[in-house]
């Protein structure tokens, strides 16, 4: 009966993608790409690389086999099984995979929240603990238990490749590992992600800042683009730590320097540089 045991499946995952592609009338890869990856800005992922993705692309390595060297991976296409791996993404894109994984309040799908907040939580959520509560096995996602913090991951691997993703929920941290050849990534982005958390632990709740002063009345007319006629360019007026200051634009005579504050003169259209 189902909870009794986990057994890891890349065929279940496989099986799932003819489902979608069944139930949507369209193929996996392009649902994928237009449900999820479209929508949560993941522009760098693909399935399908193109030419001109490929010199992007990093090179696996392998161990040779007689000999201390690393030599390139083969292509490793999983053709059939693509619903269950095969996915090409960047650190940054990954992020944003990762980032959804928190907002589990969201009420509803819309936009870059493709799944509501309650169906994150249900994937969250252990079908199956080890015994010794080290491990429990979510929708997709595996709980790993280290100490009293839970972190959700889950890793990936083809010939010369290595990948790990982990994140816990309360303390809205998490860490990425892609390895362009074969090592640890699940033990890397553990130690990463707890010594983030610490970090943050140690930091404590980032306090509220109050608001900006507001831009007084009688100066906002001022704030704008103005033309930097002596030096054919473009300077700004603008309102920063309670006070008008001129910022120069890329011809500025001394780049660099800081914004230069505005004194006000007798004349309330006459304003000094300091």
């Amino acid at each position: 009966p189902p909870g009794l045991a986990f057994k890891y499946s890349n065929l279940g995952y496989t099986l799932l993608g003819e489902v979608v592609e069944r139930a949507s009338g369209r193929p996996v890869l392009d649902y994928l790409r237009t449900e999820l990856l479209e929508p949560l800005g993941m522009t760098d992922s693909t399935f399908a690389p193109t030419d001109a993705d490929r010199p992007r692309i990093a090179t696996g390595h392998l161990a040779h086999p007689f000999e201390d060297a690393a030599v390139p991976a083969p292509p490793s296409p999983t053709h059939g099984m693509a619903a269950a791996a095969e996915l090409y993404a960047s650190v940054h894109d990954l992020a944003r995979w990762l980032s959804l994984q928190f907002r589990t309040d969201a009420p509803e799908r819309a936009g870059a929240q493709v799944l509501p907040g309650a169906s994150l939580a249900e994937m969250h959520r252990p079908r199956y603990v080890e015994p010794d509560w080290s491990l429990g096995y979510c929708l997709g996602w595996r709980a790993n238990r280290s100490g009293e913090r839970i972190w959700h991951g889950h890793g990936g691997g083809l010939p010369g490749f290595r990948s790990q993703i982990l994140f816990n929920v309360p303390a809205r941290v998490g860490a990425i590992v892609l390895i362009d050849g074969m090592g640890p990534a699940d033990r890397i982005a553990l130690d990463l992600a707890d010594r983030a958390a610490d970090l943050l632990a140690e930091l404590g709740p980032t306090p509220a800042l109050p608001p900006p002063p507001p831009t007084p009345a009688h100066l906002r007319r001022f704030l704008g683009m103005y033309s930097w006629a002596n030096f054919g360019d473009l300077a700004r007026v603008e309102y920063r730590a309670d006070r008008l200051v001129l910022v120069g634009g890329s011809a500025n005579p001394a780049p660099g320097t800081p914004p230069c504050p505005l004194d006000p003169t007798d004349d309330p259209t006459v304003f000094l540089v300091r």
